[in-house]
């Protein structure tokens, strides 16, 4: 049979991709543009969220004060008091930082603490979360140090956790329960990893991974649709998964 003139010319000038409904055509496009700017998106609206949340008792304290309240409705009036207020956080924690160096401001440090410990409810508050922070910023790495495998809910089926402590001293708990070796895990629930379960297991029922906490994170929050080793780990969506989903199918 002898080819199409026509189509043969429709052929050249598409560089012989198959033709595109319209219906797929929108779809793929639309899809496209879901996936690039959805994480922009996300990501634009925490940034705000935190920048909102660490700068509005500049606002509160503005609106305080007849002067400043009249000016509050200019939006760049308004942000010039956020800028401010977090010029000024940052001038605090450097002066903080500066004192914990010397011996005048550890002795002043440690009298502030001292003083906070003495109050009934700010002294558990104040400890707890000195506690947390000591975990997050100790020098053996963080709060999570090493990435887990354990069978859960059920024998056969692995559930991922981190390490928070490896309690090289014997515990209570494994007095009491009779385990021997028992470690402290944290696991995190998909796809927020702030919340989770503090679980302890004994070592030897524990798998222990070479992925890295910062891979286990991603692995978590991802829902397994980022694993270590995968060729595009940034997160950023590349340029031939796009051409993939712009690539209309071939017709049989």
């Amino acid at each position: 049979m002898e080819n199409d003139p026509s189509a043969t010319a429709v052929n050249l000038l598409t560089g012989g991709r198959p033709k595109m409904s319209l219906f797929a055509f929108v779809r793929s496009r639309v899809l496209t543009g879901l996936f690039i700017l959805i994480p922009a998106i996300v990501t634009v609206w925490i940034t705000f969220f935190i920048y909102d949340t660490l700068t509005g008792w500049a606002i509160s304290l503005a609106a305080s004060v007849p002067e400043l309240n009249k000016h509050l409705e200019d939006f760049w009036f308004k942000q010039g008091i956020r800028g401010i207020s977090i010029v000024a956080m940052l001038i605090i924690v450097l002066i903080t930082g500066e004192l914990a160096r010397n011996a005048i401001g550890r002795r002043f440090i440690k009298l502030l603490q001292e003083i906070l410990m003495k109050l009934p409810i700010l002294n558990t508050i104040y400890s707890t979360t000195s506690q947390i922070g000591e975990a997050f910023f100790s020098s053996q790495g963080g709060m999570f140090r090493k990435v887990v495998m354990f069978e859960y809910p059920y024998p056969g089926c692995w559930a991922i956790g981190f390490v928070t402590n490896e309690n090289l001293e014997r515990l209570e708990m494994d007095k009491k329960t009779g385990a021997e070796d028992l470690i402290s895990i944290f696991m995190p629930t998909t796809p927020n990893p702030t919340s989770g379960f503090l679980i302890f297991i004994p070592r030897k029922k524990c798998v222990f991974l070479e992925m890295s906490v910062a891979d286990g994170m991603r692995l978590v929050i991802s829902g397994a649709a980022i694993c270590p080793g995968d060729k595009n780990e940034s997160g950023m969506m590349s340029s031939s998964t796009i051409e993939k989903m712009n690539k209309p199918k071939s017709q049989s």
